[in-house]
């Protein structure tokens, strides 16, 4: 029921707010706090009012999911409380872009609509947040990147060097990890279980528009090549229960995609008319690097 989804959301958001209460100050928490809290309100009411807060692989929790991730990120990496700020921000409205179910964000909707939506700018404003600051980290979460946004990412980084000399590596590392956690917090973060991954996985399918067994397939593939080589540097920093998910979550994908090629090659050995087999590579690199589909 859509009653438990919010109810699901509404408990993830307060541990997650409890966490910032610890690390903020008390003079500085309770403005900081509201303001948050009415950011929260306003992007849960868009999902809830798209059919977005229960419904795809960039469902809202997603984005809970991997502001919460981005928050430990920042705070295991000690930056400045700024930083830490933008990041979580950053992680909150990296898919803000309300759209139709089973539609996949694009980040490009996602810049326009923090550049034009005047409620979502005075939240951020009575924050004391640069939205440009959080754009700039959000354009680390397009997959796959196109040059025009490694361009636009490095001329901002430039801009921002001129006024804060010295800063430039720092919000490198932010772009990027906040990047490598969009792409990994459905497979690490600890409120998820495999079939819940899975769940979602099978979602993103939908949502690309190809068959879910063939994304599950690829999965793997996905893994080896775009996380495996990054993953570890994220989970050794967020510690060691998120290394046993990861590895736990992971061995699902595995097992799951052995199963079904199994089952294929079965299937066609005891059928008269010859099934082809899965591809792995075909579908879902094409769709995954489809510039429709980011």
């Amino acid at each position: 029921p859509i009653e438990d989804i919010e109810k699901s959301a509404d408990l993830h958001w307060n541990n997650m707010l409890q966490s910032m209460r610890i690390w903020l100050s008390y003079t500085t928490s309770h403005r900081l706090i509201e303001a948050l809290n009415e950011l929260y309100a306003y992007l849960k009411q868009s999902h809830k009012d798209n059919g977005l807060l229960d419904k795809g692989y960039h469902r809202f929790s997603h984005s809970l999911e991997v502001a919460d991730l981005a928050f430990v990120t920042a705070i295991k990496k000690g930056y400045p409380y700024e930083a830490v700020l933008e990041m979580f921000v950053a992680g909150l409205l990296h898919d803000y872009d309300p759209r139709k179910p089973y539609q996949a964000p694009k980040v490009i909707n996602t810049i326009h609509h923090l550049r034009n939506d005047s409620r979502i700018l005075e939240i951020v404003n009575n924050a004391g947040i640069d939205m440009e600051r959080i754009i700039l980290l959000i354009r680390g979460t397009d997959f796959p990147m196109k040059e025009e946004q490694s361009g636009a990412i490095e001329s901002g980084i430039k801009m921002i060097e001129k006024q804060n000399p010295g800063i430039a590596q720092r919000l490198r590392e932010e772009v990027k990890f906040l990047g490598l956690i969009d792409k990994a917090a459905t497979y690490i973060h600890l409120n998820i279980t495999p079939q819940e991954s899975e769940l979602r996985v099978r979602e993103l399918a939908q949502e690309i528009g190809i068959e879910a067994k063939v994304m599950l397939v690829g999965t793997p593939k996905f893994f080896k090549d775009f996380l495996e080589k990054d993953v570890d540097e994220l989970i050794a920093l967020l510690g060691e229960a998120y290394e046993m998910q990861w590895h736990m979550i992971r061995q699902h994908f595995v097992d799951t995609a052995n199963y079904i090629k199994e089952q294929a090659e079965r299937n066609a050995t005891s059928s008269p008319i010859r099934e082809s087999p899965i591809n792995v590579n075909g579908p879902v690199t094409a769709s995954l690097f489809n510039p429709n589909n980011t």
